[in-house]
């Protein structure tokens, strides 16, 4: 089994960020991301869209304030950049922390089960250029993230768990995975388009 990051494990990752949001009442996006540097990019990228598939994505303006981060990170991706950068206005956005430690507490479970389970399979799939490549795809899911269609802001963050999850763990299968879910999507949202 690979780990999603030196040392630890995703389950671990998201245990350490826990921590965090049990010790304060607020919560910034600086302080959510602060236990995962270190990590590269590739781990951030998959906070940012759990945060998109957890039941209070649906907050009007919420899927702004993680599409912003995921498409910066994108385009770091994209360009092989390997160290996290966010604007210090958006790490300074804060959030409740008792609702982000909840959040990511419900999903505990299917985390380990992911530690567990992902492997390295297709390893070519996950190494460059087709690895900075994807930043093209995080790139249009987050875009769509920003489109007026309710309640799809967890279907597009799937599709970006999915592409970040096979990245960390070099899963290839998990990357065609994620490239065909994402293709339905988009072909699915092209008919909906289309039809009205």
């Amino acid at each position: 089994m690979t780990k999603a990051i030196t040392g630890g494990s995703l389950y671990d990752s998201i245990c350490a960020v826990i921590a965090a949001a049990e010790k304060k009442s607020q919560l910034t996006l600086g302080e959510c991301v602060q236990p995962l540097h270190g990590s590269g990019i590739l781990l951030p990228l998959l906070f940012f869209s759990l945060l998109g598939i957890l039941p209070f994505s649906s907050i009007p303006g919420f899927s702004l304030l993680i599409g912003i981060p995921i498409a910066i990170l994108a385009v770091e991706l994209l360009t092989g950049r390997e160290k996290l950068w966010l604007p210090q206005r958006l790490e300074n956005r804060s959030f409740p922390a008792n609702k982000i430690a909840a959040a990511l507490k419900r999903l505990l479970p299917l985390l380990r089960r992911v530690d567990n389970i992902l492997k390295p399979r297709f390893v070519l799939l996950s190494m460059s250029p087709l690895r900075n490549m994807s930043g093209l795809l995080f790139l249009a899911l987050a875009g769509m993230m920003a489109l007026p269609l309710p309640f799809t802001n967890m279907l597009f963050s799937l599709g970006m768990v999915l592409l970040s999850l096979g990245l960390l763990y070099r899963d290839g299968l998990i990357l065609v995975l994620a490239l065909a879910y994402a293709l339905a999507l988009f072909v699915t949202l092209f008919s909906i388009v289309r039809f009205f």
